[in-house]
């Protein structure tokens, strides 16, 4: 699919995964906007589901090893029940204008309800990708293209090192925070819901978003703060470290959302 970037909120990584009823019922009724799954077998696919009012509006699937691309019926008839060995998973969020712009451009992945068999799926050719009539839907939408520097100026610039960062943070932050929390926890859940990084009047700037809920032997007074330290040390450490291995040389401002809740066990 062609899809704008919308706003991240909720990524994570999974260990045999299965698209399946309990993905979509976990989708909030407000959502809206498409899900993202990056998942991993004997090849590497990359799945989209189009979503409104917790429905799949439409869907396409993309195997990057043979460069078959699946819309619409045909795409949710191979993700319905797949199966991935590792995959990461995405959900990010529209506006309305941007929903409706996602709709017509990827008007061929729209579900239609038609029963279509996998076994004839696989058979059909691959069909490369339709190019997109870009000055059309700008000129459509009215949509006035801002200069980079306008753009760098109100957003800040992302390039292929800034990607590498928030790429390697998203994969590795959770682990290390669990790894720095192990003698003080008995047990947690901890999910990264969004990482975003830009660059910006020579500062690199962060947003992390945390959901963490830890179980511990014994609840002390001042120790959801003293965790709430540590784990904003423990982010910031590790942004750090990946600037210096990707030779950033930047001031770093770290804006950490923390939903914390420490429980005794």
């Amino acid at each position: 699919m062609e899809l704008p970037r919308g706003t991240s909120v909720h990524y994570s990584e999974r260990e045999n995964f299965i698209v399946d009823g309990e993905l979509f019922n976990s989708i909030e009724p407000d959502f809206k906007g498409y899900i993202r799954i990056f998942g991993k077998n004997e090849s590497v696919e990359d799945a989209y589901f189009l979503i409104m009012n917790k429905k799949v509006i439409a869907a396409d699937i993309t195997n990057l090893g043979t460069n078959q691309i699946f819309k619409g019926d045909e795409a949710m008839a191979i993700l319905n029940g797949k199966r991935f060995g590792t995959a990461t998973v995405e959900f990010m969020k529209f506006d309305d204008f941007m929903f409706d712009v996602a709709l017509e451009v990827n008007e061929e992945c729209i579900l239609k309800g038609k029963k279509v068999s996998k076994e004839e799926i696989v058979k059909k050719e691959v069909i490369p990708p339709k190019k997109l009539d870009r000055e059309a839907l700008l000129k459509k939408y009215r949509i006035k293209v801002p200069t980079d520097e306008t753009i760098v100026k109100l957003f800040g610039e992302k390039n292929e090192k800034i990607i590498a960062l928030e790429e390697e943070c998203k994969s590795e932050i959770l682990s290390i925070i669990k790894r720095g929390f192990f003698k003080d926890s008995m047990f947690e859940r901890i999910s990264l819901e969004g990482f975003e990084a830009f660059l910006r009047e020579n500062s690199i700037f962060c947003n992390v978003k945390i959901n963490y809920q830890c179980f511990v032997l014994s609840l002390k007074d001042g120790m959801e703060e003293a965790f709430r330290d540590k784990i904003e040390k423990l982010a910031e450490d590790t942004i750090k470290e990946k600037m210096r291995r990707l030779g950033l040389k930047y001031r770093l401002s770290v804006n950490l959302m923390l939903n914390l809740k420490l429980h005794k066990t």
